[in-house]
């Protein structure tokens, strides 16, 4: 409903399902900028049609194009069907508990006039909705703020080269492409889509398509403001996983609902954490992308000794499924044992680094937190005067 004639220059794309009232607020919020190169693409697959009735009962308005669903979809279908709604030259994917800052049109202009296929930022803004987080339940906003460090400055190659040999683990310290709060031209996407049938895959979809992306992807840059923020409400995988709950046997993983029958990859151990499943998806993405000479760099006694170390409330099933037989690494690798001392280790050493650095208070990061934001639109109003007043 609803299709502008000219190609917008930016299309924010949001697949939602029965998280009506965030992605109200979601659509508000974006749509009160009267930015006309701007494309609001939703596609919504909720059990009922509440959000297809407010679009209806709003002031009509030609940028959003809205598209509901009523059978329901796996979440990379619903996401893949969100994405070809975007006729935008430049892209976004949200969540529907997200939204845009103001800095991202004057950042898209900026990529159109340089010929930059993708930008991401090293500053993060953080929204945690009423009761999503227990720091503070009634709305927290965090702004994190990274410095650029040589390693976010390395070409995408170097990087990817870098992150294998490191078991694909601690993906964020690079700034790698990412359709997902971060913008990229939609003819990469295009690009992705026709190499694999999809935009998006494994079950992980933001990590499976910042892989890809990085085999189309040209002309990448990091920024410093950030260009939208990262809500999650009660519901969300970032409020889960804050509170623990984001673990346990592969059967389990929520990512597999409606998925059929799901070949997992023998080169990652075979249970659910965040861990596992981002390398995983990374695993699909550079297998379906052939993207050459990075498996063989792939570091799996890294991988499962962090995971081990960042999941000890399931260790059993953890190092059960590490060391399982059908694990390629554990079927062709004598020395698997021994590697997986050394990372477990290099991994202690490194959080002992990391435990020191906080109780003499040297900070890699610039943490700025904001209490009882009660809305995202909220959230977006503390950030602006935070910007002035810095």
């Amino acid at each position: 409903m609803g299709r502008i004639m000219t190609q917008p220059l930016l299309s924010v794309v949001i697949p939602t399902r029965n998280r009506q009232p965030y992605c109200i607020a979601a659509i508000e919020d974006i749509l009160a900028y009267d930015y006309p190169g701007l494309e609001l693409c939703v596609q919504d697959n909720s059990e009922d049609d509440q959000l297809k009735r407010y679009v209806e009962a709003r002031e009509y308005d030609s940028r959003l194009v809205f598209r509901y669903v009523p059978q329901r979809l796996n979440s990379l279908i619903n996401m893949d069907e969100a994405m070809e709604m975007a006729s935008g030259k430049y892209v976004i994917m949200l969540g529907d508990d997200d939204t845009i800052l103001p800095d991202i049109f004057s950042t898209v202009k900026w990529m159109d006039e340089h010929g930059i296929d993708s930008v991401c930022s090293n500053c993060q803004v953080q929204y945690f909705w009423p009761g999503a987080h227990p720091e503070d339940m009634t709305g927290l906003m965090r702004v994190v703020v990274q410095p650029i460090r040589k390693r976010m400055k390395k070409p995408i190659p170097k990087k990817l080269d870098r992150l294998f040999r490191q078991g694909i683990t601690r993906f964020k310290i690079y700034r790698l492409p990412q359709v997902y709060h971060g913008i990229i031209r939609s003819d990469r996407l295009q690009a992705i889509k026709r190499k694999t049938g999809h935009y998006f895959g494994g079950l992980s979809p933001d990590i499976y398509s910042t892989i890809a992306l990085c085999g189309v992807v040209k002309n990448h840059k990091i920024i410093e403001h950030p260009v939208s923020i990262a809500g999650a409400c009660r519901m969300s995988a970032t409020s889960r996983n804050v509170h623990k709950g984001h673990c346990g046997k592969l059967e389990d993983a929520p990512h597999l609902i409606l998925r059929g029958p799901y070949e997992w990859d023998r080169y990652v151990p075979a249970y659910y954490s965040v861990e596992t499943i981002w390398a995983e998806s990374a695993m699909k993405a550079v297998r379906e992308m052939e993207m050459p000479g990075l498996i063989e760099k792939f570091n799996y006694s890294f991988l499962a000794a962090y995971a081990l170390f960042n999941n000890r409330s399931i260790g059993r099933l953890a190092l059960r499924k590490t060391f399982d037989s059908e694990n390629y690494f554990v079927a062709n690798d004598p020395w698997l044992k021994l590697k997986f001392i050394g990372s477990t280790v290099r991994i202690l050493s490194d959080f002992i680094g990391r435990k020191l650095k906080r109780k003499f208070r040297i900070k890699a990061e610039q943490i700025v937190s904001f209490y009882g934001v009660g809305t995202i639109s909220e959230a977006v109003k503390h950030y602006r005067q935070w910007t002035s007043i810095d």
